[in-house]
């Protein structure tokens, strides 16, 4: 195929005629192709409700929140550390 019948074709492609041109000469930015991908089993995809951290999430008994913040709010959720090995009971 000559040179000037292939820049033809390719200008007949790059016509606004032609959608398969503009079609495959999209691209997505960087952001808008990670966020495609789904988020449902990994670390990625839960955080905590508190303050959003992806890291150290406690997900036992539904809690669904951070080691930091299940430390600051650990008396008032109700949970208590256990001395000697045994349960400690909560007075007050």
């Amino acid at each position: 195929m000559p040179a000037t019948a292939r820049a033809g074709a390719l200008e007949q492609l790059r016509s606004p005629k032609c959608n398969f041109f503009l079609l495959t000469s999209v691209k997505m930015a960087h952001k808008d192709v990670w966020f495609t991908h789904p988020r449902n089993n990994s670390k990625g995809g839960r955080q905590c409700r508190v303050c959003g951290n992806n890291g150290g999430i406690i997900r036992k008994y539904g809690l669904d929140i951070c080691r930091q913040c299940f430390r600051e709010k650990a008396d008032a959720i109700g949970f208590v550390k256990p001395v000697n090995g045994f349960q400690a009971i909560k007075t007050a």
